[in-house]
C-alpha cells in the first residue's frame, strides 16, 4: 500500500466538525459499453468511505458537505455517470477557487476502473461509465486535484484512488476544461496527502471479505487502519 504510517497518523488526529470540511466520493461498478469487466467493490467502497466521513469518530464531515455519485444511482446498464456528471462535483470548488480559498480540508475518494497517462508518471484518470475502447471517456482526477492545490483552494487536500493505473498507449489523459490561471501565492503551504491502490502501470484488486461484501483491498485496508490505528501523541 502506497501510504506511510506517519502520514496516516497525521490524518487521524482528532477532527472537529467544521463547515470548512468537504468531500467528493465517486464509485463506479458498471461499464456496460466499454468491454471492461464489471466490478463489485467500488460502490461498496464509496458507501463505506462516506460512512467514515459522516462518523463523528471518523472524518466528522457535515452530511451536506459530502458530494457522492455512484453507478447504482442510475438504472442498470445505463452507462452512467458520464464524465460531465462527475466533473460537476468539482465545479463549485473551482468556481469559488478562482476567487479565493474555499475551506480547510477536502477529501477526494475515487473507486472504479482507472488508468495512467502514457507520458506522465503521476497523472491518473477514472474511466467514466460510458467509456469505450475507441472513445475512452474519463475524468482526469489528479489534474483536478493539482488545480485545487495550485490555487490553494483548501488548506489540506486528501486524495484516495482505489483503481487500476494501467497504461494504454491509445488512451491519453485529457486535461479538464477548467480556467487556465497561474495559481495563487500560498500554494506551497497546502498540505497534501495522497494514496493509491497500486503504482503506475499496475492493476488494483478487489475481493469478498468476511462480512460477505465485495470491496477493494486498498479501501478495506485503509479504512481498517483509520478505524483502529492510534495517532502518535506529540511529545
Amino acid at each position: 500500500m502506497l501510504f506511510h504510517q506517519r502520514c496516516l497518523q497525521r490524518l487521524q488526529r482528532i477532527i472537529k466538525m467544521k463547515n470548512e470540511h468537504h468531500a467528493i466520493v465517486i464509485g463506479i461498478n458498471s461499464y456496460p459499453v466499454s468491454g471492461l469487466p464489471s466490478l463489485k467493490g467500488p460502490v461498496n467502497d464509496a458507501e463505506d468511505f462516506s460512512a467514515w466521513l459522516r462518523d463523528p469518530q471518523g472524518g466528522n464531515v457535515p452530511e451536506g458537505h459530502i458530494q457522492c455519485i455512484v453507478s447504482t444511482d442510475f438504472e442498470k446498464d445505463a452507462a452512467l455517470p458520464f464524465p460531465n456528471q462527475i466533473e460537476a462535483l468539482f465545479e463549485p470548488f473551482i468556481t469559488k477557487g478562482v476567487q479565493g480559498r474555499c475551506g480547510e480540508r477536502i477529501y477526494i475518494f475515487v473507486a472504479g476502473h482507472g488508468f495512467g497517462d502514457p507520458g506522465d508518471m503521476g497523472t491518473t484518470a477514472l474511466y467514466a461509465a460510458n467509456a469505450q475502447k475507441m472513445f475512452p471517456w474519463h475524468v482526469a482526477i489528479t489534474d483536478y486535484v493539482d488545480w485545487l492545490r495550485r490555487h490553494a483552494v483548501f488548506d489540506e487536500i486528501v486524495l484516495l484512488m482505489d483503481c487500476c493505473r494501467t497504461i494504454n498507449s491509445y488512451h491519453e489523459v485529457k486535461e479538464p476544461q477548467y480556467p487556465t490561471t497561474k495559481g495563487r501565492t500560498g500554494a506551497d503551504q497546502v498540505r497534501f496527502f495522497s494514496a493509491f491502490a497500486v503504482g503506475r502501470g499496475r492493476v488494483a484488486r478487489e475481493r469478498r471479505f468476511e462480512d460477505g461484501r465485495d470491496s477493494g483491498i486498498f479501501t478495506k485496508t485503509f479504512l481498517h487502519a483509520l478505524q483502529t490505528a492510534r495517532p502518535k501523541q506529540a511529545e
